[in-house]
């Protein structure tokens, strides 16, 4: 098989890119693109909607930040990180995926749901 200039060129740049893309951090792909495992899952049911929904409750994610806004009484502020809490990258509203909302304010709607599951600062 015979190569041209230009056919080596563009399988570099193939190769770059692929190689680009291979490195994108563990932290980006596995944090927001990871499947939810059985014993990560946890359903929360809205009264009006009737259908059940996963959420990955891993710390830092959408979900456990909307628990904790509610538990520190810090307010509604849609937010993740990309890894652990206060470690990881902040990923901040605008910048949120829909599905990645919804986590969020399900963990906070689930945890104003009790008003018993409050920080005593007392």
């Amino acid at each position: 098989m015979i190569f041209s200039l230009f056919d080596a060129i563009i399988l570099v740049l193939l190769m770059n890119t692929m190689n680009d893309y291979s490195k994108i951090s563990a932290e980006n792909t596995s944090s927001r693109m990871a499947t939810v495992s059985a014993e990560e899952t946890y359903f929360f049911a809205d009264n009006k909607i009737t259908n059940f929904e996963p959420y990955n409750k891993r710390h830092g994610g959408p979900f456990d930040r909307g628990t904790c806004d509610s538990w520190y009484s810090r307010g509604c502020d849609p937010h993740f990180y990309l890894g652990d809490s206060y470690s990881g990258t902040r990923i901040e509203e605008k910048d949120m995926r829909p599905d990645e909302l919804r986590a969020y304010n399900a963990g906070y709607a689930e945890n104003e749901a009790d008003r018993s599951m409050r920080k005593d600062y007392n």
